[in-house]
């Protein structure tokens, strides 16, 4: 500190005395770091010790026996045999769960076992292995590569995660359990999104037989500037009361927001709702005005805007995963974006697209866009769990999207277009790689067989 370096500066001036206190300093220096460095090494062999069980041993007979009995069971000084492979009924009574990010097929003992006997990747199921191994990993990894194959032929939107483990006997009918409660109770939309400022047909008639929609002048900031855009609010004129803009909320809004009557002077959007009320109005500071809380502005702006649903996808998966893997190929999207701005040709990039993603190849127009203007625009798609043919347009929450990379996502929508009349085609819109191709393959062969223009 301060002090010591006066007197060392001191001492210094003095000539041999200050030579001699200088010794002193640095010896005192010496021996205080040594007393830190055989403290550091007592701490790191207290850490050795508890690693090790020696602490563990030392402090109760109990654990030394227990620890012995599981290395040496015999006692003899051997290592443990081998666990025995599962019995056919050990086999039935398995439970498999899928991990929703990295496609890993956990193997649980019953659908009451917290931790799992295995857990086999993606890479490793797909290999065909030794059919006449009976080692038990051999065997639990034949039997999850089974239920991974009838897990992924199952529709997208009603597939079981590791959350909710099931027996491969019991796979359909907890889907269909699934599927169920996924409908239970919801309007369909073949509509992808409804319109920006105008209620959709499926929310025009779930409005309440007492209300009608009027115009809402609502402040909107659009590149740094506010203007102001007409939306149609829900009205209740028998209580006077504005109603949540929500189609599946409706509720009235209290607060100062209320309507006045009097025509707006903003021009209105077209079309005008079936159930328009012109002689009324109201005008809000901003696009929270319309809803009566954030949860249902996040489901209004959901089901209108696609740029509003990429972002909270999103948002989703890097706030419970870390980044964007896409749902069916597992690859690390944003992790790819990054490396694709880092390298500096557009060979280099294409060269690690089709490295990465082999299946885009079939699209070299998406490839030439990628590896041109790398972006994640260019490379994942929020893809409707359910598809909106079948009912899943509008979606108003983040868990009815799945991210998908490009080609992925190109293979899903050629798999479920084509033929839709055959079976095929019904189990193709839960997409699997394999069906995807086997289905693609078809359709090109019975195109060519039959002479007719693929279509582009």
């Amino acid at each position: 500190g301060p002090p010591r370096r006066g007197r060392l500066l001191a001492g210094a001036d003095a000539g041999d005395s200050g030579g001699d206190e200088a010794s002193a300093l640095l010896r005192e220096c010496s021996s205080a770091d040594a007393r830190m460095w055989a403290s550091l090494q007592r701490n790191a062999e207290e850490i050795d010790e508890v690693f090790s069980g020696a602490v563990q041993q030392s402090a109760s007979g109990s654990y030394t026996q227990t620890a012995a009995a599981r290395d040496d069971p015999s006692g003899n000084g051997l290592p443990p045999p081998p666990l025995a492979p599962p019995s056919a009924a050990e086999l039935e009574a398995l439970h498999f769960g899928v991990s929703p990010h990295t496609r890993y097929v956990h193997v649980f003992a019953s659908s009451t076992s917290d931790v799992s006997m295995a857990a086999f990747p993606p890479h490793e199921l797909a290999l065909d292995g030794d059919s006449c191994a009976t080692t038990r990993r051999e065997v639990l990894r034949r039997a999850a590569s089974a239920f991974l194959r009838s897990w992924e032929a199952q529709p997208a939107h009603c597939r079981p995660f590791a959350e909710l483990p099931c027996t491969l006997a019991s796979l359909p009918q907890q889907c269909e359990g699934l599927r169920q409660v996924i409908n239970e109770g919801r309007a369909h939309s073949r509509q992808r999104h409804a319109p920006r400022s105008a209620p959709s047909e499926r929310e025009q008639a779930s409005l309440p037989s007492s209300a009608v929609w009027i115009p809402a002048a609502v402040r909107e900031c659009r590149t740094g500037t506010f203007e102001v855009r007409v939306h149609w609010q829900p009205f209740d004129p028998s209580c006077g009361s504005l109603l949540c803009a929500n189609s599946a909320c409706f509720r009235p809004l209290g607060g100062a927001r209320l309507a006045e009557r009097g025509r707006t002077p903003h021009p209105l959007p077209d079309p005008l709702p079936e159930r328009a009320r012109l002689e009324w109005r109201t005008e809000h500071e901003s696009s929270l005005g319309l809803v009566c809380g954030g949860a249902c502005l996040k489901a209004h702006q959901l089901a209108r805007d696609p740029a509003s649903v990429r972002r909270t996808v999103r948002r989703a998966h890097v706030k419970l995963s870390g980044s964007v893997f896409c749902q069916h190929c597992g690859v690390d999207l944003l992790a790819l974006v990054a490396q694709l701005k880092g390298l500096p040709s557009e060979e280099a990039r294409r060269a690690l697209l089709l490295a990465r993603l082999p299946h885009l190849a079939r699209w070299p127009g998406k490839l030439d866009r990628a590896a041109t203007e790398p972006s994640e625009g260019r490379l994942w798609e929020a893809d409707h769990r359910r598809e909106v043919r079948d009912g899943g347009g509008e979606a108003a929450s983040e868990g009815a999207f799945d991210p998908l990379c490009v080609g992925c996502h190109q293979r899903k929508t050629n798999a479920t277009t084509r033929g839709r009349g055959d079976d095929e085609a019904v189990r193709l819109r839960g997409f699997s790689f394999r069906g995807a191709a086997e289905g693609s393959e078809a359709g090109n062969r019975k195109g060519a067989a039959s002479g007719a223009p693929r279509k582009r």
